[in-house]
């Protein structure tokens, strides 16, 4: 059962109620979930709260919004409750900071490798799932498990099996570094400059250019950290 919420961080609030919801099937896997004003009711918060929540779900995968249909708990949602509950776990700065050194020392390693072993396939494949995430940004369909697409094709790329099944075996984790600023996560401008940067690999790769895909892999994680765990105020929401 819902219950009203008066505590300070009313967004997070909103995603441990919903979990513990869904996790004693309240609200069951293929089901249509009340919309934002009944929640906000049911809740006692702003329409802007729920909003954010949801959207946070939906970028976890937790829930499909389907315009004009309503909004329904993911098939898969059980199993990506995980994500939630691990990115509580990884609240405190030392286990973030733990993880981005973990990127900073393979990914730009296996990006060289994928300059140096990736097929044309695997070029022609890495093009095409930029391209469909582009789309889904610009249709407001975009979810951090398809933005980790290009990521694991590259990490297969490097033709490397121990080290990309070590990080394939950390990618909740890696999801979950985008869901603890996810606010961050609704500006398009954003995602597309991300895009750009996965396009400007590939190119790099193409040309098995190993020193500058280094270089620019690890510029890219560095980036990201510093746009999505800075303790600035979030930027602009998608319209």
């Amino acid at each position: 059962m819902i219950k009203p919420l008066n505590k300070r961080n009313l967004y997070e609030e909103i995603l441990r109620q919903v979990v513990t919801l869904i996790e004693e099937e309240e609200w069951k896997p293929g089901e249509r979930i009340l919309g934002e004003v009944a929640l906000a009711k049911a809740f006692g918060v702003s329409r802007n709260s729920i909003r954010e929540a949801l959207k946070s779900l939906e970028l976890s995968g937790v829930i499909n919004a389907t315009a004009g249909k309503g909004t329904y708990l993911s098939v898969n949602a059980l199993n990506n409750i995980r994500r939630m509950e691990l990115m509580w776990a990884l609240r405190d700065s030392e286990s973030l900071e733990e993880l981005i050194q973990t990127r900073l020392i393979i990914e730009p390693q296996l990006a060289a490798l994928a300059a140096q072993f990736a097929t044309e396939e695997d070029i022609e494949e890495m093009r095409k799932i930029i391209e469909k995430t582009i789309d889904l940004v610009k249709e407001n369909r975009y979810t951090i498990e398809e933005g980790m697409k290009f990521h694991l094709k590259l990490m297969e790329s490097s033709k490397n099996k121990v080290l990309s099944k070590f990080m394939n075996s950390i990618a909740d984790e890696l999801c979950v570094h985008r869901l603890l600023r996810a606010k961050k996560y609704f500006d398009k401008n954003v995602l597309l400059e991300e895009m750009e940067e996965h396009s400007a690999m590939v190119d790099l790769i193409q040309k098995k250019d190993t020193k500058g895909i280094r270089e620019l892999a690890e510029f890219h994680v560095k980036r990201v950290k510093d746009i999505y765990y800075s303790e600035e105020d979030p930027v602009k929401t998608i319209d």
